[in-house]
């Protein structure tokens, strides 16, 4: 058998038990999308079917946010967010989580505060930005993350970026939005190519050198 059938057999070895806890370390890794697709939701029901506690171990997006009631991230051995998979998606407590959690765009850049407050420097990159964050991370370099979903192709935008190719994922096609500080991705697909455009974000996070949340 091949390693897809043979963690099949396995899956139904557990199910045939009806035990009171499912324990499952990546079930669906060795399957091909549609199948693992398939198999995803048949879990999902069968499990909620036998009304039983299901523990499953995961790091793919699509099994991360349509599987659970609760999600607990762990890095490094640490429990870093317990919360359901729509408020992880919003609000992702570390880098590495928000990154797991879907496609994000990214601008690295500086912290710098003159006197009409925080400004996320940067190579073509001058973002002023609303919320305060502790004074220690003033002067050192961190990471806005935003979801495609939140940034917005507008007549007077926050940023100037280049469009760049349409890229394609689970969630459809998206257009990325260059610059030298980063990538963003943006729903809005009709743009032309390499024609530059004023950006709004409506959402992001903040992220210090270690991934770690700061705003």
């Amino acid at each position: 058998m091949s390693g897809g059938e043979q963690q099949l057999t396995q899956i139904a070895r557990a199910l045939i038990r009806r035990p009171r806890v499912f324990l499952m370390d990546e079930p669906l890794a060795n399957l091909d999308p549609p199948t693992r697709r398939r198999l995803r939701e048949e879990l999902v029901g069968l499990q909620h079917g036998y009304g039983v506690t299901a523990i499953y171990v995961a790091n793919r997006a699509d099994e991360i946010m349509n599987m659970p009631d609760r999600l607990v991230a762990i890095e490094h051995g640490r429990v870093i967010q317990t919360a359901t998979p729509a408020d992880v998606y919003r609000d992702p407590a570390s880098l590495t989580i928000a990154r797991l959690t879907g496609e994000v765009g990214t601008l690295r850049g500086t912290l710098i505060n003159d006197d009409n407050g925080l400004v996320l420097s940067g190579p073509d990159l001058s973002l002023r930005l609303l919320p305060s964050v502790h004074p220690r991370h003033i002067g050192h370099q961190v990471t806005l993350v935003a979801r495609s979903k939140d940034v917005r192709v507008t007549a007077s935008g926050a940023l100037t970026m280049t469009a760049g190719a349409l890229t394609y994922g689970g969630s459809g096609s998206m257009r990325e939005l260059l610059s030298p500080a980063g990538v963003m991705y943006t729903t809005d697909r009709d743009l032309t190519e390499g024609c530059s455009v004023s950006v709004w974000l409506d959402r992001w996070h903040l992220y210090d050198a270690d991934g770690h949340l700061i705003s």
